[in-house]
């Protein structure tokens, strides 16, 4: 137990830590974006938080405001909060559209730290690939339908093998290890409870993780 609570504690940090680094393209004071960022989600302001990351946006050149990610105020979660608030800011410098569906009553029979490990992996898997597909998207739902919890979807520019996915090694994009997958299939092995499926659907690859 001390050793789960533990693993949590340091995936959680890693999300913080990621918020930090991603920050830095905003040529802003990182410690102080940090700083607010953490202030604005500790107490739910979200009002001012949605201003603060417009604020962010406009100075670096880029005209979206905060909406698209206004499913953030739904979740419970700071660690996951923090993770998507991490990927926002990523997608906009990356220059790449990104979405955020969560229903109000969003849960998961899993710990937290484990689905912040798994959705990281998607997120950062999608992103890479819709950065590389002209007006490239990112669309992630944190559903509270019966039988699935997230479904991750992303345009692309060369449609993936969805056979090899999960293949150490395995990508097709320009410059990656191909590993993200293949750790998230090893972590899946892990947790009985979860079970994925995914599919090429139009232009769009979608993953979705079940349990």
């Amino acid at each position: 137990m001390e050793r789960e609570r533990s693993a949590e504690q340091r995936q959680y940090q890693k999300t913080i830590e990621d918020l930090y680094l991603e920050t830095r393209a905003f040529r802003h004071n990182r410690k102080n974006m940090l700083i607010a960022i953490g202030g604005y989600l500790t107490s739910g302001n979200y009002d001012d938080l949605r201003r603060y990351i417009g604020e962010l946006t406009a100075k670096s050149g880029i005209d979206d405001d905060f909406s698209a990610a206004d499913g953030i105020a739904e979740l419970r979660d700071d660690g996951l909060k923090a993770l998507f608030i991490s990927k926002y800011l990523e997608c906009k410098n990356r220059q790449v559209s990104f979405r955020l569906l969560a229903d109000e009553s969003f849960s998961v029979d899993i710990r937290m730290g484990v689905l912040i490990e798994l959705l990281g992996i998607l997120i950062d898997n999608a992103i890479d690939s819709a950065a590389e597909s002209g007006g490239g998207q990112v669309i992630v739902k944190l559903t509270a339908l019966e039988g699935q919890v997230a479904e991750v979807a992303n345009t692309f520019s060369e449609p993936p093998d969805v056979s090899q996915i999960f293949t150490d090694g395995y990508t097709t994009k320009t410059g990656h290890s191909g590993f993200g997958l293949y750790r998230l299939r090893q972590i899946l092995r892990q947790h009985k409870k979860l079970g994925y499926s995914a599919e090429i659907l139009d232009t769009f690859f979608i993953f979705r993780l079940l349990g």
